[in-house]
């Protein structure tokens, strides 16, 4: 029972800090996307949200994209990003960042 219990500890240990260096991470990303550094904040999202994204960071990475004009990534990135979570709806994208966008989806 011990061993259980200094099993359980240990994982619950570890997941939180494992939370805590995503938040960094993710931090670290938002900072890179506001000094204009989009590939440094795609990159560092995409670090952040390791194999399980969720539909935020996947917007995140598509406007990132947008701003460094590959609409194509974008555009994919954004409908990850709706299938998840409808309200990223792409009709819905000005209220959602922080610049209107122009190009049409």
């Amino acid at each position: 029972m011990r061993k259980i219990m200094f099993a359980a500890i240990l994982m619950s240990l570890f997941s939180a800090s494992v939370c805590f260096a995503a938040d960094d991470m993710t931090k670290k990303a938002y900072s890179y996307y506001y000094r204009g550094k989009m590939r440094e904040a795609v990159e560092t999202m995409k670090e952040a949200s390791g194999n399980n994204p969720d539909a935020g960071q996947l917007y995140f990475i598509g406007y990132a994209y947008y701003k460094m004009g590959d609409y194509k990534n974008a555009k994919e990135y954004f409908n990850e990003a709706y299938k998840l979570n409808k309200e990223y709806n792409p009709k819905n994208k000005e209220k959602m960042v922080d610049a209107p966008i122009t190009e049409p989806f």
